[in-house]
């Protein structure tokens, strides 16, 4: 065991523990706790998901007596309000069915007492609830650079809710709210937020907007924007488990409304199958070997006619 040789001036921990039984994790993690610096700044503990009272209780032992942390990932454990240290700027965990009654009162405590946290990431397990209305206390915490809300149900906005976003969050980089739904059936065509309020998102929020994943709904796709308005700065698009129907015509009619909103330098939609590991963020994904972000057939079919149109356009431009 390499603990007990820990160094005092150790600032950054990275702990992952995921083929160990509950009692050796524990066992563990009490060593941890004695022999691990009280000013560490960063800290990240990754378990195994099914964690019992005794595990989640030896994970916070570990944090209640580290004031100093800035960084906290435990993205297996329940979030609680001893979590929420002043000094903190990133914070990953999970969320508790208990807030089912009231979501939004531990986003508040949050925002109360992290009001400088600029990274957030909350796992919702399926049984939660999570209303629009319950992420408005993170509207107290201007500096959030990073936004990742990773819910399996939906949470559908208007474009007034998204214009008070982003006045809200002036310096957000990525966004991503409730993007990887599940589905009951593949043939489902849940609502979704209007493909069309993909405008009020690139009007709404700064240029600093590198980064967005939503669940959109492309049952009506209007004409594009004449001119376009674009999104200035963003690198990243994600649809999630997005449904698309079954036709050319609306294939081609969301591709139109997607190149005049879209950057010139975004050439393909990331997308994810029904189902999928929640526990990884959307942002962490790769390209696939052959350079593909879709993995569902649906959307890799449209990226591909999105990245010809633009090439097509591209050529024209040049010619």
């Amino acid at each position: 065991m390499v603990i007990p040789f820990l160094s005092p001036t150790l600032k950054e921990v990275d702990v992952e523990v995921l083929a160990v039984s509950s009692s050796e994790t524990c066992r563990l993690l009490h060593t941890l706790n004695e022999m691990l610096p009280h000013d560490v700044v960063s800290l990240r503990l990754a378990v195994s998901r099914n964690m019992g009272d005794q595990l989640e209780t030896e994970i916070m032992d570990v944090v209640n007596i580290r004031s100093n942390l800035r960084v906290l990932r435990i993205p297996g454990c329940p979030m609680n309000a001893a979590m929420f240290i002043p000094n903190l700027r990133v914070l990953e965990a999970e969320s508790d069915s208990a807030w089912n009654s009231n979501p939004g009162a531990i986003l508040f405590q949050l925002s109360d007492k992290c009001p400088l946290i600029e990274d957030l990431r909350i796992i919702f397990p399926s049984d939660s609830i999570l209303a629009v209305e319950s992420i408005r206390p993170l509207f107290r915490c201007p500096q959030l650079r990073s936004l990742d809300l990773e819910y399996p149900g939906a949470v559908d906005m208007r474009d007034e809710y998204i214009r008070e976003m982003g006045r809200a969050w002036r310096d957000l980089e990525a966004l991503h709210i409730s993007s990887r739904r599940a589905h009951v059936s593949r043939a489902e065509r849940p609502s979704g937020i209007p493909i069309a309020s993909l405008v009020t998102f690139a009007q709404a929020f700064s240029p600093k907007l590198r980064k967005l994943a939503i669940h959109i709904n492309t049952s009506d796709v209007p004409f594009p924007p004449d001119p376009p308005i674009r999104f200035t700065n963003l690198e990243f698009f994600s649809v999630g488990t997005s449904q698309l129907g079954y036709s050319e015509a609306e294939y081609r009619r969301v591709v139109w409304f997607l190149h005049s909103v879209l950057p010139l330098r975004i050439n393909a939609i990331h997308s994810d199958l029904s189902t999928y590991d929640g526990s990884w963020s959307i942002f962490k994904y790769k390209p696939h070997e052959d350079g593909r972000w879709s993995t569902s057939a649906a959307w890799d079919t449209l990226s591909e006619m999105f990245y010809d149109y633009r090439k097509v356009c591209s050529d024209r431009e040049y010619a």
